[in-house]
């Protein structure tokens, strides 16, 4: 079979990636607003998406995008890409077709448009991304920490003693957490105003490869997702000054993290949102997906989360060494970073 690499035109081809992506995501709910957010609302801009036709039926049988993100390398700001929406219909999903697609994502890197490309492809996907020149970046971990144990004893043992070890255990694993700093406050936050800029601003970014979190942005990523609901936790130090933030959503009795920031204040940060979580009675742990090597990491051992094995790596792209750049700086790269 041949096939033939178009690049995608986002008006006239609309149909043709949404109805890909119907065939090839049936959890995917309403595809259309997957493509009016990512696709037309980014702040950076629309992606760059290439389809693959089957010449013989003159159909478009696969996929792949590039999602423009700024990012800081070394305190410089650089355009680099996510990859993201790999699809193949299954009747054409050999190795041939997804090198041609892939081959053409790699191309707009070498091309310049992009500093470098990253992408958390699946196990199926991983070896596609290898062989055109990706290198894998790290591995991803969980990071988990137990709020209220009872559940997890009863798996383990009778509920009568569970009922009776589970105060005892709560409260030794949370005792880092029982008494609030007097000179900060916190509060939730229904989206990111100006001070998040400010925020932005002031942290330090050399050294490091880090992913653009201005108010505009964050408010794209998370305030106006079409598929989850997210929830801004914030502190503020003794003048009111914002200090740090934790993005976060709830789901079966765990919340999940997906974005934390801050300066000098990640120790009170944690210790705080972790008071306030421990109030709701309904959640049994806080659960946190990022690099394993993620510089943040330092701080959430310190606060009881343990790892735990997550099986998907991180790839980059990148034209003139991607063993440099994955060598000389520390990466920033954490659950909201993902290709959603």
């Amino acid at each position: 079979m041949s096939y033939t690499i178009v690049k995608a035109d986002l008006i006239k081809n609309k149909s043709d990636l949404i109805n890909l992506w119907k065939r090839n995501y049936p959890h995917l709910i309403q595809p259309e607003k997957r493509f009016n957010w990512m696709y037309e609302e980014n702040p950076y801009g629309p992606p760059t998406c290439f389809l693959l036709k089957h010449n013989k039926s003159n159909n478009f049988i696969g996929a792949a995008s590039l999602i423009p993100r700024r990012m800081f390398i070394n305190d410089k700001p650089a355009m680099a890409a996510i990859a993201a929406d790999f699809v193949i219909d299954k009747p054409h999903r050999s190795l041939g077709p997804a090198l041609m697609l892939q081959r053409a994502i790699i191309s707009e890197c070498n091309k310049g448009k992009f500093k470098f490309i990253y992408g958390f492809p699946n196990k199926l996907a991983e070896p596609v991304h290898l062989k055109v020149g990706f290198k894998v970046l790290g591995k991803t971990v969980r990071m988990v920490k137990l709020i209220h144990t009872y559940e997890k004893l009863t798996e383990r043992t009778h509920p009568l003693i569970a009922k009776i070890l589970s105060p005892l255990l709560d409260l030794t694993i949370n005792l880092p957490n029982v008494l609030k700093p007097t000179d900060i406050f916190s509060e939730f936050l229904e989206y990111f105003d100006e001070r998040f800029d400010h925020l932005w601003q002031n942290i330090p970014k050399n050294n490091q490869i880090i992913g653009e979190r201005t108010a505009s942005y964050l408010n794209w990523r998370y305030i106006s997702d079409p598929y989850k609901s997210y929830k801004i936790f914030v502190v503020c130090d003794k003048e009111k000054k914002l200090q740090g933030y934790i993005v976060y959503s709830t789901e079966n009795k765990t919340v999940h993290i997906f974005d934390i920031l801050s300066q000098d204040f990640y120790e009170t940060l944690l210790r705080s949102f972790t008071i306030q979580i421990k109030k709701k009675k309904d959640i049994n742990s806080i659960s946190f997906m990022l690099l394993e090597d993620c510089p943040v990491i330092h701080y959430l051992k310190k606060h009881l989360f343990f790892k735990r094995p997550e099986d998907l790596n991180i790839v980059i792209y990148y034209k003139e060494n991607a063993v440099l750049l994955k060598s000389i700086y520390d990466w920033y790269l954490v659950a909201g970073d993902k290709d959603i």
